[in-house]
C-alpha cells in the first residue's frame, strides 16, 4: 500500500500498489513518479501517484532483462536494479533506457545503494561494501 501524506500529516491519498495483479517492490523517487519493480513479471514500471497509472514499462513478457528484480536505486540518471535469479545488477539510462550489465556476484543479491563514493550490496550471507565502478 502507498499513503501520501498533505502538509498535515493526514493522508492525502492512499493506493493499493499492484502492476498486472502483482505487488510493486521498492521505490525510487524521480521528479514527481517513482521508479519500482514488479518480480512477479520481471519488469521495472514507472508510476505517477498524480494520474494514479503504470507510465513506462521496461522488461517483463518475452524480454529476460530482468530476472526476479528485487530493488531499485536510483543515482545520476540511471537506475541500478538488482536481480536476484541471476546474481547481477543491471543498469538502466534515464535518458535512452538502454539496460546495461553493471556487477554480477556469486550469490543472489537483494539490495544495492551508495553512501557518497561508497557502494553497499546485500547479499544472502551478508551486507558488502564495493569499490563503485564509475566514480566521477
Amino acid at each position: 500500500n502507498m499513503n501520501i501524506f498533505d502538509t498535515d500529516g493526514s493522508i492525502a491519498m492512499q493506493e493499493k500498489l499492484v502492476y498486472q495483479n502483482c505487488p510493486i517492490r521498492s521505490l525510487a523517487m524521480d521528479g514527481n513518479c517513482f521508479w519500482c519493480v514488479v518480480p512477479d513479471r520481471n519488469s521495472i514500471v514507472k508510476f505517477s501517484p498524480i494520474e494514479k497509472r503504470v507510465l513506462l514499462r521496461i522488461g517483463g513478457g518475452a524480454s529476460l532483462a530482468f530476472r526476479r528484480p528485487t530493488s531499485i536505486y536510483k543515482h545520476e540518471g540511471k537506475l541500478y536494479v538488482c536481480n536476484e535469479h541471476n546474481n547481477q545488477i543491471r543498469t538502466i539510462n534515464l535518458n535512452d533506457y538502454s539496460v546495461k550489465d553493471y556487477i554480477s556476484f556469486n550469490e543472489p543479491l537483494k539490495k544495492y545503494f551508495r553512501v557518497g563514493f561508497m557502494e553497499y550490496v546485500m547479499l544472502e550471507s551478508g551486507i558488502y561494501c564495493i569499490e563503485a565502478k564509475d566514480k566521477q
